[in-house]
């Protein structure tokens, strides 16, 4: 059994504190909650991305729970959604990622392998455009 010590010193320096830490991340806790309850398609979003990061980007699973988690935060309904999620993500990432073109593009593409996955075809998604998506849903949710 793993037994921590922390010094009476230190518990001292920290329990002022110990009440303002606890109410703040309370305060977040009730902030966030609040947030996804009225916004569903950000509790989508998040959820998917969680998933995305636990089953690895790098696998079709990881790359699937990514894509749905853009398409949660930048598509509005049922027709032309690559279109919509590649050019309202590019738009929207554009000060993090300014070659606007490259996201568009990369998006469009990996929406098209996101249907090959869903209808049954095989992955040849590549590891750099795995990665790319990887990197747009979690600046898009930052």
């Amino acid at each position: 059994t793993l037994q921590v010590i922390i010094p009476d010193e230190a518990i001292r320096a920290i329990q002022p504190h110990a009440i303002e830490y606890l109410s703040e991340i309370s305060r977040i806790q009730n902030l966030y909650e609040i947030t996804i309850t009225e916004n569903n398609f950000l509790r989508i979003s998040l959820d998917f991305f969680y998933e995305s990061q636990i089953s690895s980007i790098y696998s079709d699973e990881g790359f699937m729970n990514s894509m749905i988690s853009l398409e949660a935060l930048f598509n509005d309904g049922s027709t032309d959604i690559s279109y919509k999620l590649a050019l309202r993500a590019a738009f929207m990432l554009n000060p993090i990622f300014p070659d606007a073109l490259s996201v568009f593009n990369n998006l469009k593409k990996a929406y098209g392998y996101r249907s090959k996955i869903v209808h049954g075809s095989d992955s040849d998604v590549d590891s750099e455009l795995q990665s790319n998506i990887c990197h747009y849903n979690r600046s898009a949710l930052k």
